[in-house]
């Protein structure tokens, strides 16, 4: 019964404790310039028209993106496989907005 009660407390804690400082301010941190930010992304993609699965994206430039989603599936009596390729334009972005066609 001990370790039942040092179980609730330690995890009460761990729940209430880790929200403590959500609302603090963050730190400024410079923005990153273009040579720092990555031009190629690995994620999970779902849509019907964009396909499902393994994600990949590359930005050549700022404004232009390519997704290309990739899954196979297969059993015993079929073989499945969803790919989609997105091209994704940013029109406006700003600190608020993000416009884009795709």
């Amino acid at each position: 019964m001990k370790n039942f009660k040092l179980s609730i407390i330690t995890i009460a804690i761990l729940l209430f404790g880790s929200n403590l400082y959500s609302q603090a301010q963050a730190s400024y941190t410079p923005e990153k310039s273009d040579s720092e930010i990555s031009k190629h992304a690995l994620g999970l993609a779902a849509g019907f028209t964009t396909g499902y699965g393994l994600s990949y994206q590359y930005t050549p430039i700022e404004k232009l993106t390519f997704q290309l989603a990739f899954a196979p599936y297969k059993d015993d009596t079929e073989t499945q496989i969803s790919t989609g390729l997105t091209f994704i334009y940013r029109v406006k972005q700003s600190e608020k907005l993000n416009f884009f066609l795709y």
